[in-house]
């Protein structure tokens, strides 16, 4: 019996060891099949990513330029350089200014013509079509059609406010230091917001419907609904899509470099921007290199709580 018992267990064993050794093989098969597959990927990110990021983290600490051929370590005299400068402080302070108002009013405006898509029931597809498209125009054509219409001669903003009699004279908004950021903020905006449109109407018609009608029944009016069920609802996607318009807004390069190219007086250069003066103007590739590095440390912080915001979420 003790015979047959073996025997009876042992060709079950085998059998169940020769299955567990096709899964294994099955799953190493897969996990190749997979790494070859994303191989293609991972070489293109290293190239074009990785590679440029260690190269300018590298040439942040040498004193590399246009007639410098041999260029020598000089640890953080790059990074002292830009701190000890009043004029990396002005780029800050605009690159602040620029990205806050940008991003405020883009939420604002974003957000309040969602709500108003979101009532209308005729054509609502087709008046969204028409409103994403200055975020579909590209930045480069976008800054040259608003710099002829800030033209302080056949522009059409000046004829627009000297009709409404706001201006008593032509004003030359791209090349006066109080005006010019403010004017390039405007079309920012103005291109920016139809993303954060689409963005906030998605959140919309995803709010539950029975939170919205027992807040009716309770007798909540349209702003308190707004306040205590709307906007806890959609909360998730508010905090995403201010991350990612910051991020984008931060690293915004041709609508500034097409409208003023960060004039007048450096008014309107933003970290973008003094990064391919420094690079391509000047020939400083080693101080263009460290500004650079500042510049991703500051996106790497804002990153870090996009992500965070994804692993929240679980969409990772």
């Amino acid at each position: 019996m003790a015979r047959r018992a073996f025997s009876d267990r042992s060709p079950r064993a085998d059998v169940g060891q020769r299955k567990g050794e096709r899964v294994a093989n099955l799953k190493r098969q897969e996990l190749t099949t997979a790494y070859v597959f994303i191989l293609p990927a991972v070489l293109l990110l290293i190239a074009i990513i990785a590679y440029p990021l260690a190269k300018s983290i590298y040439l942040s600490f040498l004193n590399s330029s246009f007639i410098n051929r041999n260029p020598r370590f000089v640890g953080l005299q790059n990074y002292i350089k830009a701190f000890r400068s009043l004029l990396f402080w002005k780029i800050a302070f605009n690159s602040v200014v620029w990205t806050g108002l940008v991003v405020g009013f883009q939420f604002l405006v974003g957000f309040v013509i969602a709500l108003f898509l979101n009532r209308i029931l005729v054509a609502r597809g087709a008046v969204r079509s028409l409103l994403l498209i200055p975020w579909v125009i590209p930045g480069v054509i976008v800054g040259v059609i608003w710099k002829l219409m800030y033209n302080p001669q056949i522009g059409l903003i000046n004829q627009i406010l000297l009709h409404l009699r706001i201006i008593r004279q032509n004003v030359a908004f791209l090349a006066d230091e109080h005006t010019a950021l403010l004017s390039v903020i405007v079309v920012a905006i103005w291109k920016g917001s139809p993303f954060s449109m689409v963005m906030y109407l998605a959140g919309l018609q995803s709010v539950r419907q029975d939170l919205v009608e027992a807040s009716l029944i309770d007798g909540a009016n349209f702003f308190q609904r707004l306040r205590n069920v709307v906007m806890p609802e959609i909360a998730s996607v508010i905090r995403v899509t201010l991350m990612l318009t910051t991020i984008w807004t931060f690293n915004y390069f041709d609508i500034t470099y097409a409208m003023t190219n960060g004039g007048p007086n450096k008014a309107t250069q933003i970290f973008p921007l003094e990064i391919y003066e420094q690079a391509f103007r000047q020939f400083q590739f080693s101080y263009s290199s460290s500004i650079a590095v500042l510049s991703l440390v500051i996106i790497g912080c804002v990153s870090a709580l996009y992500i965070r915001e994804l692993h929240r979420r679980k969409a990772i």
